[in-house]
């Protein structure tokens, strides 16, 4: 209403010149400025326009406005633009609103030559949609980085939504991240993503939380170019079910090993699980250990396996405690290729009968004998 108000009275003073259009323009010998302004109304459109322009030799400067409003379609614009030679700079501003679609769109960018800087902004809103969207971009030819930022929200849909990115030519990095939540499915996401090509390493995080489901996601890889190396950890939690899940993963090719290990439990049935892999090709070696523990059952489980392609040795072993009957069973297996032997040994010990048994089997395929 402040626009229409302004327009309206410049037009009154238009009209009481019984004109709808008038233009007029100056320059001052002293000062070395020129002007130039133009209104122009016109009944049957219902529009208005009124266009500025100023020119300074002395501080090199131009500056244009320029202002539009239409009663038919109840829309604002409004433009300015400035420069300026001394500061070698440039301003570019628009704004617009309409009241039949009730959006406002504002955008601003600004170059400077002598810092070399380009800054352009955007901000949109919608009350139909009820959509808020931010957007800003900023450009450094001397530092040499890039920065893009996105804001968007929405009160239909209750969700936010914010990205940023960074470059930089002079570090070489590359920065990515993602954040968004969801008031109506109680969601929330954040991804990140890194890139270094100076250290030649990859970083890419996600965490995901819902509040209905009541769980947690959380993934991590890392890898580096320079050390060869891969890294994966993922991590899981749910409150409905009352578990957690936890997983490991890790490889370099500079010693040839692989890692994975894998952590479980579950406090409805309070049951604990632990696995580990390992794995090297340097050594040819195969390493594989679970162990298992049940607070229901009050049992104890430990098994190991492990393998050498060098020395062709096979080593199986498991462990059994079981508090309710307090019962012990260890087995121990061994095989080996160049000797051609295999050994096996049994222990038993119970606790009530107070009983131990021992057993132990051996056989060579060498000499054919049992033992």
């Amino acid at each position: 209403m402040a626009y229409r108000q302004q327009a309206k009275t410049c037009f009154d003073y238009v009209w009481s010149y019984e004109a709808n259009y008038s233009q007029n323009s100056s320059y001052n010998p002293n000062t070395s400025q020129y002007n130039y302004n133009t209104f122009h109304y016109s009944q049957n459109t219902s529009q208005y326009n009124y266009n500025t322009f100023h020119y300074s030799q002395n501080t090199s400067q131009y500056n244009y406005n320029t202002f539009h409003y239409s009663q038919n379609i109840s829309q604002y614009n409004y433009n300015t633009f400035h420069y300026s030679q001394n500061t070698s700079q440039y301003i570019y501003n628009t704004f617009h609103y309409s009241q039949n679609t009730s959006q406002y769109i504002y955008n601003t960018f600004h170059y400077s030559q002598n810092t070399s800087q380009y800054n352009y902004n955007t901000f949109h809103y919608s009350q139909n949609t009820s959509q808020y969207n931010y957007n800003t971009f900023h450009y450094s030819q001397n530092t040499s980085q890039y920065n893009y930022n996105t804001f968007h929200y929405s009160q239909n849909t209750s969700q936010y939504i914010y990205n940023t990115f960074h470059y930089s030519q002079n570090t070489s990095q590359y920065n990515y991240n993602t954040f968004h939540y969801s008031q109506n499915t109680s969601q929330y996401n954040y991804n990140t993503f890194h890139y270094s090509q100076n250290t030649s390493q990859y970083n890419y995080n996600t965490f995901h939380y819902s509040q209905n489901t009541s769980q947690y996601n959380y993934n991590t890889f890392h890898y580096s170019q320079n050390t060869s190396q891969y890294i994966y950890n993922t991590f899981h939690y749910s409150q409905n079910t009352s578990q957690y899940n936890y997983n490991t993963f890790h490889y370099s090719q500079n010693t040839s090993q692989y890692i994975y290990n894998t952590f479980h439990y579950s406090q409805n049935t309070s049951q604990y699980n632990y696995n580990t892999f390992h794995y090297s090709q340097n050594t040819s070696q195969y390493n594989y250990n679970t162990f298992h523990y049940s607070q229901n059952t009050s049992q104890y489980i430990y098994n190991t396996f492990h393998y050498s392609q060098n020395t062709s040795q096979y080593n199986y072993n498991t462990f059994h405690y079981s508090q309710n009957t307090s019962q012990y069973n260890y087995n121990t297996f061994h095989y080996s290729q160049n000797t051609s032997q295999y050994i096996y040994n049994t222990f038993y010990y119970s606790q009530n009968t107070s009983q131990y048994n021992y057993n132990t089997f051996y056989y060579s395929q060498n000499t054919s004998q049992y033992k």
